[in-house]
């Protein structure tokens, strides 16, 4: 290893790593969360207008912010806690609605489902859905495809697209919904097609997948909550299911009895125990429990009901120690997650427009600076 380069790491490891949670609020803000201390530390003002997803960059550097109006792009540089660069894609007569946002591993680029609406004189004329690479240096659209009816209604999110992600070699891009669709990131064609509604694996009928971003999950796996039923009785189950994306297979873990809503799990840095939240019921009759899952064994070890709201998020910090529930609203709820029991809340005094970015400074993130 060069001399300097190791100098650098020694330097950079020997101050103590710092977390900063991102979150996009209302008018048109990313609040950022110091979270050894739960103290803002920063408001950057976004230049578009109100962020509806944040996306963080492979090396940890910066955060893309896609805000509503004229479908805005915004990058901020983590180091300067500031923008440095933004545009927008649509205008008064044109608007580009966006579904759907994964970065490569580059930083260069930004893929995405559009549906383009013209004004004309007496209507908006609505465009086919599309599958779109934005070039971040241009500004622009740089190539598009229309994606094929067949695709449209399984891409999960609805009609205009799911959840995507790109591999960590850049080539293949990859949509989750009720099937995981992977395509060619130079052709936008696509190479491969993994059916979940008649899935491959032993005992399972249909499954249902729609990975998050855990900042503690491999960067060639993602890990979400999956839904199933067995094909004999249709007893419905879900567990932990880990998608690797450089084989383009699956791991399924059973957990137990399937409830109404399951959100994603996330997990302590050494992957030994996973935390999610369980949803029952409507309304005054709902019920919400933080579960507690030993990964090695696949139990479910523990679980606490607490107060929910009508809409929330769920996410944990890096160390895995506590567990957070925001949005919808101003507030981030903290829990302890050895006793599940609230122990702060933090009021943001803004509405929280989108999930939350957590950005682990890790020491080879500050010696590449």
């Amino acid at each position: 290893m060069n001399k300097l380069v190791l100098l650098a790491l020694m330097a950079a490891s020997a101050c103590p790593a710092k977390t900063l949670l991102y979150l996009g609020t209302w008018p048109h803000t990313v609040v950022v969360i110091d979270e050894s201390t739960y103290q803002i530390v920063n408001r950057i003002d976004l230049k578009t207008d109100a962020p509806r997803n944040l996306v963080l960059t492979a090396d940890r550097k910066k955060v893309i912010a896609a805000t509503l109006l004229n479908s805005g792009i915004e990058t901020i540089d983590v180091a300067k806690g500031e923008v440095v660069d933004s545009f927008t894609l649509g205008d008064s007569h044109t608007r580009v609605w966006m579904a759907g946002l994964a970065v490569d591993p580059a930083g260069k680029f930004i893929y995405t489902n559009t549906t383009t609406s013209k004004k004309l004189i007496d209507r908006w004329e609505i465009g086919e859905p599309k599958m779109a690479v934005i070039d971040l240096a241009q500004h622009k659209i740089v190539k598009e495809v229309e994606i094929p009816e067949s695709d449209r209604q399984g891409a999960g999110g609805g009609y205009r697209g799911g959840n995507y992600r790109v591999s960590p070699d850049g080539k293949l891009l990859y949509q989750f919904g009720k099937a995981v669709t992977i395509y060619d990131t130079a052709t936008l064609k696509k190479v491969q097609t993994i059916e979940l509604s008649k899935p491959p694996f032993p005992g399972m009928e249909e499954v249902t997948f729609a990975p998050a971003i855990d900042p503690n999950d491999d960067g060639d796996a993602l890990t979400g909550i999956f839904n199933s039923a067995d094909p004999v009785v249709h007893r419905e189950i879900f567990g932990i299911a880990t998608f690797h994306l450089n084989e383009k297979k699956f791991d399924f873990t059973p957990i137990g009895p399937a409830l109404p809503g399951v959100s994603d799990i996330r997990y302590t840095p050494d992957h030994k125990k996973g935390f999610a939240v369980g949803i029952e019921g409507l309304h005054g009759n709902r019920r919400c429990e933080f579960f507690g899952i030993d990964v090695a064994s696949s139990k479910l070890e523990r679980r606490q009901e607490f107060a929910c709201r009508p809409r929330f998020s769920f996410a944990t910090s890096s160390s895995g120690n506590e567990l957070f529930i925001y949005a919808a609203g101003f507030e981030l709820e903290v829990y302890d997650a050895a006793t599940m029991k609230l122990t702060k809340t933090l009021n943001l005094d803004a509405d929280i427009t989108t999930s939350m970015v957590t950005v682990i400074d890790r020491p080879e993130t500050r010696a590449g600076r």
